[in-house]
């Protein structure tokens, strides 16, 4: 029954963090419009007003500008992340419980890390220093470094997933136990 229970939460997390995802490329995508239209009136004002300013009203326009196209950059890249995360968001799962506390960590790990609008971090990005239990570890004893220093506890879960392109009738457990991930 405990099995049939985890597959059900897995799948829900899974259909929450594809929404989140939707959400966040359409958020990005109305943030890069609307930084494209800034800087195109921009564009046209710094054109259209060229022997009215001065030097210094010129260069503080384009500084502007330059910070417009920044942001259009940083939107784009953004919603491509996210494009390339919607594919499979995450591939793995370990489960950690602190020795200095009643909680347990359910970590899920990405290619990318994934936050919720209000902050919650869902996916870490597989470089993040808590990810290396999901590599280093059997389940059983094991800690990491943490920037608050060393964090020892236990690995109580490690799974791997498989998603096919957000499709949930797509997903699978791959694997679950205990080896060491080389």
């Amino acid at each position: 029954m405990t099995n049939i229970l985890t597959e059900v939460d897995e799948i829900r997390w899974f259909d929450h963090i594809r929404k989140v995802i939707s959400e966040q490329i359409a958020l990005g995508q109305q943030k890069k419009e609307e930084v494209s239209e800034e800087l195109s009136d921009l564009m046209e004002l710094i054109a259209n007003s060229r022997g009215d300013m001065d030097g210094v009203e010129r260069m503080a326009l384009k500084q502007i500008a330059s910070m417009d196209d920044y942001r259009k950059n940083v939107a784009v890249e953004s919603v491509g992340r996210l494009l390339r995360m919607a594919k499979s968001p995450y591939y793995g799962r370990v489960d950690f419980q602190h020795n200095e506390g009643e909680w347990t960590d359910r970590v899920y790990i990405g290619v990318f890390g994934l936050h919720d609008q209000d902050g919650p971090l869902l996916i870490h990005d597989w470089r993040a220093p808590i990810c290396s239990l999901f590599y280093d570890y059997e389940v059983g004893p094991a800690e990491y470094d943490a920037p608050s220093g060393s964090m020892p506890g236990d690995v109580t879960l490690k799974r791997q997933h498989q998603r096919g392109n957000m499709d949930i009738s797509r997903y699978r457990t791959v694997w679950e136990n205990s080896c060491l991930i080389r």
